[in-house]
């Protein structure tokens, strides 16, 4: 116990495991590509460790899906970058697509005024949704027309949250592009859409990919043989998939890190436990 708790205090791997699966394999969403790289990684390590390692496949989901890179931002009458998120698993712009902001009209006379402005642009939903009567209408247009996408603000605390339905299939993905904007700065741009004397143009990257599946999912299991009780286990275990909103520190890096740490020091210092682990 005195080698195993020097080992961790002295000779500690586990940032270094940590800053290798979020800086290089980052946003590891259960379908993805990067998913499956970071699992590559997991397994030779282990291996490395003289630990038995397999893929143990537990299921699939229906479609891959993987994020590529995204930006979004107002073009004019002021150029600036604008923080948002948007879910997994859905569409992307298939390119940059620009076109003018048209902020939801709270009135019927406003709805009349922008309905003939909706092909190609971008509408910028108020954090203070208005008349029930004139929302329904103006969604109904929406619907209905070739709009861009829709801008919706994000949380009261003003930080976004990444989530995603993964069980669709490419035919049933609906088309409407959907981000989800700072709600601070969401809040300046339909002032600035409100209050500008010129036209308020908007331009979005969205850069999101689809691979038909079924795609396999797995777990990346690793053993160090009990020497008296082999088929009963101890499990130290966390999942090392990640949401794509950002680069998996907190959940689930901390523990993926603790977790392979754990298996280092005890593979290293040729610990016999009398149970597999």
């Amino acid at each position: 116990l005195r080698q195993i708790q020097t080992e961790a205090i002295e000779n500690s791997k586990v940032q270094d495991w940590l800053w290798t699966i979020t800086q290089e394999y980052g946003p590891r969403l259960t379908s993805s590509k990067l998913l499956d790289r970071a699992q590559e990684w997991a397994v030779k390590e282990f291996e490395e460790m003289g630990l038995e390692v397999e893929l143990e496949q537990w299921g699939t989901f229906p479609m891959g899906f993987d994020r590529g890179p995204s930006y979004g931002k107002i073009v004019s009458p002021v150029e600036k970058e604008l923080v948002f998120q948007t879910t997994a698993w859905s569409m992307g712009t298939e390119g940059p697509k620009r076109g003018p902001a048209i902020a939801e009209p709270q009135t019927a006379e406003e709805l009349e005024a922008v309905k003939d402005k909706l092909v190609g642009a971008w509408v910028v939903r108020r954090v203070e949704r208005p008349d029930r009567k004139v929302r329904r209408e103006f969604d109904k247009l929406c619907r209905e027309t070739a709009i861009l996408g829709t801008l919706r603000a994000g949380p009261e605390n003003d930080l976004l949250v990444t989530s995603g339905n993964h069980m669709v299939n490419v035919g049933d993905l609906s088309k409407d592009v959907k981000i989800q904007v700072l709600r601070g700065q969401l809040a300046d741009l339909v002032e600035l859409c409100d209050s500008s004397e010129e036209p308020v143009e908007l331009e979005f990257d969205l850069d999101h990919q689809f691979t038909k599946g079924p795609i396999p999912l797995y777990n990346v299991v690793a053993t160090l043989r009990g020497t008296e009780f082999p088929d009963e286990y101890v499990f130290v275990q966390a999942h090392i998939d990640a949401w794509d909103g950002a680069e998996g520190a907190c959940d689930n890096g901390t523990g993926t890190s603790t977790a392979l740490e754990a298996a280092r020091i005890l593979s290293g210092l040729e610990v016999k436990p009398r149970r597999s682990i």
